[in-house]
């Protein structure tokens, strides 16, 4: 049975009602139909394994469980994995891509679930198995541009959830990691700028540094997230988040470029009340 993963509860909710402004989503699935034959689609074959991440904006700002919700895709936010591999987005300024269709139905235990991407004559059909909703990014991006790795691209960090220190929800996600690479999360209160001895790119933390290296908190790329335990921040001893802290994240990751590296995405503040 096909699941919907909704991490909504990290915003308002009312008499079992989501309030949300700009959603953003990711969709992993199958490819069903494939008719590309040349553009960055042309790799896709029948059942490789395909990752969608985008933005929407939800029309009313208001998902209710149960019911279709109907929704428009912010194309600049659009990006698309194949087997592992980002295509990158820049196949939007092209014809390659002219709309994609999203469809689910929650009160059908998304029993007719399918996106359609379509553009230039062809159609590339998706059937997922998970659809992951998180509410809208929180904090401030600084550090970056990060160096790129073995993939071509630059690794970011994102951050999304409630900026409420006392709800502890935060999400953590690392998106254009080497594909099948492992890494995994940082934080601290304090900012920095170092070049490690040994890695490719920027650790933009200092002094007490966490790590979220937990079996179950290491990602692997392309693309990973880690859901943060506000109340016990990994440094050294473990810490709680208070209200008028500010905390910054990163992540780390291991790459081959050529040979055994690592590298960093860029980092992320976020200032809790």
């Amino acid at each position: 049975m096909k699941r919907l993963v909704c991490t909504l509860a990290s915003l308002a909710t009312v008499g079992g009602t989501a309030l949300c402004a700009d959603v953003q989503v990711t969709v992993t699935g199958a490819v069903v139909v494939d008719n590309y034959t040349s553009g960055p689609l042309s790799a896709a074959q029948l059942d490789d394994t395909v990752q969608l991440t985008f933005a929407v904006d939800v029309s009313g700002s208001v998902i209710v469980p149960g019911q279709q919700t109907e929704y428009s895709v912010d194309l600049s936010t659009f990006d698309i994995a194949i087997d592992g591999v980002p295509t990158g987005a820049a196949f939007w300024s092209s014809d390659d891509i002219t709309q994609i269709l999203g469809t689910y139905d929650v009160a059908a235990n998304l029993a007719s679930f399918h996106y359609t991407i379509q553009g230039g004559g062809s159609v590339l059909e998706i059937f997922p198995d998970v659809l992951d909703l998180t509410g809208p990014a929180i904090g401030t991006s600084y550090c970056g541009p990060p160096f790129p790795n073995s993939s071509g691209l630059a690794a970011t960090i994102s951050a999304t959830g409630s900026a409420a220190a006392a709800a502890s929800l935060l999400i953590l996600t690392a998106q254009n990691l080497p594909p099948g690479e492992f890494g995994y999360f940082l934080g601290g209160q304090t900012q920095g700028f170092s070049a490690p001895p040994g890695s490719q790119g920027i650790i933009c933390l200092s002094g007490n540094i966490g790590r979220f290296n937990q079996a179950s908190q290491v990602i692997q790329g392309p693309t990973g997230s880690t859901d943060v335990d506000l109340t016990a921040i990994p440094v050294n001893p473990p810490e709680a988040v208070m209200a008028g802290q500010s905390w910054n994240f990163q992540c780390w990751y291991r790459d081959s470029n050529p040979g055994p590296t690592s590298n960093f995405t860029n980092a992320v503040s976020v200032g809790f009340y």
